[in-house]
């Protein structure tokens, strides 16, 4: 999958996802998922430490959409746990 986006707008990206990522984070990283929450921002941080050039910032792009999809799943299912009804025949 060719990405064409320049490097101001790939670098733009990855760090709006990274802040969307965060977002989630503390928002609905208090139960469940926490640990796992952590380290894929930890992941994504490392990941993109190193990132200097164009082709830096294209090459953990998809890396990056891949683990914001993840949090916005994670998101989908707090959300449904949070507001989920109470149940009358337990």
């Amino acid at each position: 999958m060719s990405l064409n986006i320049s490097f101001p707008d790939a670098e733009k990206r990855v760090y709006t996802l990274i802040s969307k990522c965060r977002r989630i984070y503390h928002i609905y990283g208090g139960c469940d998922y926490h640990d796992e929450m952590h380290w894929q921002l930890q992941g994504l941080e490392s990941h993109i430490a190193d990132c200097v050039t164009e082709k830096d910032y294209e090459g953990v792009l998809e890396d990056v959409e891949t683990t914001f999809r993840w949090f916005k799943y994670i998101e989908k299912i707090r959300v449904l746990q949070e507001n989920l009804p109470p149940s009358l025949f337990c």
